[in-house]
């Protein structure tokens, strides 16, 4: 296997696994809760909420991926408004990624130059803008 094909197998297996891990855990009023052990919440992974009691830009993505991966979309938009987005991005990944193995290549529209760096910014940027919308209505703040 290439290494440009090596790279897209890492990519999908990456994408496919947070899409199956989104649809297997169960939304809890709480938080969420790993298969098969419904009222268990899984603790927080979010050092800045938990040690500074702030919500970071990324705070709530996990939910919103589990909500959108359960089709509860106004539920994911909720918990975080970038996350349905980048959810999408991340499941188009599984299709891409499976093309690119099988043909050897993205398709053309996937291949312009700094496609990934530009989409990577205007995320990023997303996510900032989120949460500076987030800390001026006072949503940032946990007790």
């Amino acid at each position: 296997m290439t290494a440009t094909a090596q790279n897209h197998m890492q990519w999908l297996v990456l994408c496919a696994g947070v899409i199956v891990a989104s649809a297997l855990v169960t939304l809890e009023p709480r938080g969420l809760a790993p298969p098969g052990l419904a009222g268990r919440v899984l603790p927080s992974c979010c050092v800045t909420r938990s040690v500074f009691r702030v919500d970071c830009p990324g705070c709530g993505l996990t939910r919103s991926f589990a909500a959108m991966a359960h089709g509860e979309v106004r539920r994911a938009f909720a918990f975080h408004r970038v996350g349905p987005v980048l959810f999408l991005l991340v499941l188009l990944q599984v299709p891409l990624r499976a093309c690119a193995i099988l043909t050897g290549a993205l398709p053309g529209w996937a291949r312009r130059p700094r496609m990934g760096e530009r989409l990577a910014v205007v995320l990023i940027v997303a996510l900032l803008a989120n949460w500076v919308y987030n800390a001026a209505t006072g949503a940032i703040w946990r007790p």
